[in-house]
């Protein structure tokens, strides 16, 4: 089944099927409308799709995100920033002509995503991942733009643009969204730096507590030091007085006793102290 087929059929059982009839009938119509042997993993899927662009189309083109979808939106989420999906599909009218006029050699739209910083994913819906994309933001007519944004901490899609046909057109859609949408990215940002403000204010109230705690320690370190050193020293002079008693009173005890003046070989000496 052709993919612009695929897609039309898919919104129509979008709006007209329960959610399980809905399931059960993509399962089973279009199993098969993607050839298998072409399937790769999402982020090879993304680079083929770059590389394939830039050789029918330019180099010199809007800034393609290398990862996947999943880490775009992961990118997005963390870095709050805003996330440009465009989604691809050669077969549908418009699409060739769009990627010539828009997305190559633009310089104001390449200028407004750098001033922006928006990221900006592409994906062929030939793959699972940008099929899977197109699902889930509903995309019916191609080409196809999603805004996506951090809103109320869940990243949704805001806005939505359907076979544009010149630059200006997504000029001004991304213009008008990101000022309609801008207060979601930067009340997110506001909370985060408020988070962050807090987290450095605790972090430096804890390095001074440490650094507290640190000198602290030192000087009780310091003080215990003096005292063991003083404790030792009057140990050490106790223990030489101890030992000059121990051998004044071996001396005595070990001293003769003094001999009779008429005993033979006694002599009398006698000290003069000027």
């Amino acid at each position: 089944m052709p993919l612009n087929v695929k897609h039309l059929t898919s919104c129509v059982v979008d709006y007209l099927a329960p959610e399980v009839v809905r399931k059960w009938l993509n399962q089973t119509l279009f199993a098969g409308a993607l050839d298998r042997k072409y399937i790769m993993d999402p982020k090879a899927a993304t680079q083929s799709f770059i590389r394939k662009f830039h050789a029918k189309y330019d180099a010199d083109c809007v800034p393609f995100y290398t990862g996947n979808y999943s880490e775009a939106v992961e990118a997005a989420k963390r870095e709050l920033r805003f996330l440009v999906v465009y989604l691809h599909s050669p077969e549908h009218d418009g699409v060739d002509t769009f990627c010539r006029n828009v997305l190559v050699r633009n310089e104001a739209l390449n200028a407004f995503i750098r001033e922006k910083d928006l990221i900006f994913w592409g994906g062929d819906v030939s793959q699972p991942e940008a099929c899977q994309v197109s699902d889930v933001l509903y995309a019916c007519s191609f080409p196809f733009l999603s805004l996506i944004c951090n809103k109320n901490g869940r990243m949704q899609s805001v806005s939505r643009l359907e076979e544009p046909k010149d630059a200006a057109t997504v000029l001004e859609w991304l213009t008008t969204s990101i000022e309609t949408h801008g207060l979601w990215v930067t009340s997110a940002r506001a909370e985060r730096a408020e988070r962050e403000a807090a987290r450095r204010l605790r972090e430096e109230q804890d390095e001074a507590y440490q650094a507290s705690l640190r000198a602290d320690q030192e000087k009780e370190r310091k003080a215990r030091e003096q005292r063991e050193a003083e404790q030792r020293a009057q140990q050490e002079q106790q223990e030489k007085k101890q030992t000059r008693e121990e051998r004044r009173q071996h001396l005595r005890d070990t001293l003769p006793a003094e001999p009779e003046p008429s005993a033979p070989g006694a002599c009398k000496v006698v000290f003069r102290l000027p």
